[in-house]
């Protein structure tokens, strides 16, 4: 035996003496820039891969009450240490299966690592009901598998962990005829994302009452949020934005930082943050603003 394997389901990953990066019950795709996380590992100029990290948030059962379409759920992530006296490599795979034990992700990869290091792969998941692209997309028990080869591919280790899924949310079937679509729905806002699904944008909790004639005004301030009047009346605030979009936004995002001639720009983004409402605001900022987190925290 020349590999040591852990491998489990949990919420994200912790670096020791850094933090936390935390992808359950945030909006898709999240990042940990500007969003109230102690860390990003996709944004640390000094993560490696062979360093050593822990699982975050060790759970087997998810109770999604309070998800809505938009949200990551989990990770599973596997890691693996090289055992033998010599550099060793092979090939890992992570495979998911639905309760149906239908295969809903399949990812392969090369690695190779010095002895005695780490390694490491993970992959996040939510709640994704598009048709050919599913993630978590019903109750039941989701499996994930893994298989790693090592010792130039004469051995195999293999295995799986079972997670439970309940509570799943109400999802609003496929409008691919009203991509783009934003209006007020009660005390919230909505949109139509670009993969045709309706997207309910959680809001900051706070109100106060303007006027019923005002209903379905829309503006943005400074603040990295959607300022609106609900259905009631009462002014409402999106849960703060992602500063700057996503860095691995598409080529036909406007910058960053675009100028206040862009004030007031929203729309519904088409690349990477396809589930994403991007704004401008006064300052002439880009933010993304998706579903929200989950719980009580002010950010996505």
């Amino acid at each position: 035996m020349t590999i040591d394997v852990d491998f489990g389901m949990g919420e994200g990953i912790s670096k020791s003496g850094v933090g936390t990066y935390k992808w359950g019950k945030h909006s898709f795709n999240p990042t940990g820039a500007d969003t109230y996380q102690s860390w990003d590992c996709f944004d640390d100029p000094n993560f490696e891969w062979d360093e050593y990290l822990s699982r975050y948030g060790n759970s087997a059962t998810f109770d999604l009450t309070g998800y809505r379409y938009g949200n990551e759920v989990c990770m599973a992530v596997l890691k693996w240490e090289n055992l033998s006296e010599h550099s060793d490599s092979g090939i890992w795979n992570i495979t998911l299966k639905d309760p149906d034990d239908n295969i809903i992700i399949s990812i392969t990869d090369d690695w190779s690592m010095s002895s005695g290091y780490w390694k490491y792969a993970w992959y996040g998941i939510g709640v994704k009901t598009l048709s050919g692209d599913k993630e978590i997309w019903k109750n039941g028990t989701y499996t994930f598998e893994y298989t790693i080869t090592y010792d130039d591919d004469t051995e195999t280790e293999t295995d799986s962990v079972t997670f439970d899924v309940y509570s799943f949310p109400s999802v609003v079937s496929y409008l691919s005829s009203k991509k783009g679509h934003i209006w007020i729905e009660g005390e919230n806002i909505a949109f139509i994302c670009y993969q045709g699904y309706k997207i309910v944008v959680k809001h900051d909790g706070s109100s106060s009452y303007i006027d019923s004639d005002k209903a379905g005004t829309i503006w943005v301030e400074s603040d990295g949020r959607i300022h609106y009047i609900d259905a009631d009346g009462y002014e409402r605030k999106t849960k703060k934005g992602d500063k700057y979009g996503n860095p691995d936004q598409g080529s036909d995002e406007i910058p960053d930082s675009p100028g206040t001639s862009y004030e007031g720009y929203i729309w519904v983004s088409n690349s990477f943050d396809d589930t994403y409402l991007m704004v401008v605001t006064q300052d002439g900022i880009k933010y993304r603003i998706g579903v929200g987190y989950v719980d009580s925290g002010d950010y996505q």
